[in-house]
């Protein structure tokens, strides 16, 4: 949120200072939301142009080249999330989330092949739950 030309928190619950690659991905492949490819691009370099804005210094290249990494972890965290409000807490929404995380998962290794080789482990594993859709 926008105060007086500042940012401002509008949730203040797990607000923390940290990579700006995990807000992207926390917001860019959110399962239900559904985001084309080529509207997150879109939306990522309109991002990064604002970005350097405020970080003059920024390396778009090696800005770009971390963020799979933060979409690999934050689908996995969410798939966490999912499964036990889902399957413990028997909340239905967190249950009908969990194919659409999963297929973000699918798609990010299908796309970032050094992702693949990077976590070969999670990788199969990722295999693994597409069989269970």
């Amino acid at each position: 949120m926008i105060k007086y030309g500042k940012p401002y928190f509008i949730d203040f619950q797990g607000g923390r200072r940290g990579p700006t690659q995990y807000d992207v991905a926390s917001f860019l492949w959110q399962a239900k939301a559904n985001i084309p490819a080529a509207l997150r691009e879109e939306l990522i370099d309109v991002y990064l142009a604002e970005l350097k804005k405020l970080q003059p210094g920024l390396d778009k290249a090696a800005w770009k080249a971390a963020l799979p990494h933060f979409v690999l972890f934050r689908t996995l965290q969410v798939l966490g999330a999912y499964g036990y409000r889902g399957y413990f807490e028997r909340k239905p929404h967190f249950l009908e989330s969990i194919p659409m995380a999963i297929k973000n998962l699918r798609d990010l290794f299908a796309v970032h092949s050094d992702l693949r080789t990077q976590y070969p482990y999670l990788y199969a594993i990722s295999n693994d739950l597409l069989l269970l859709l």
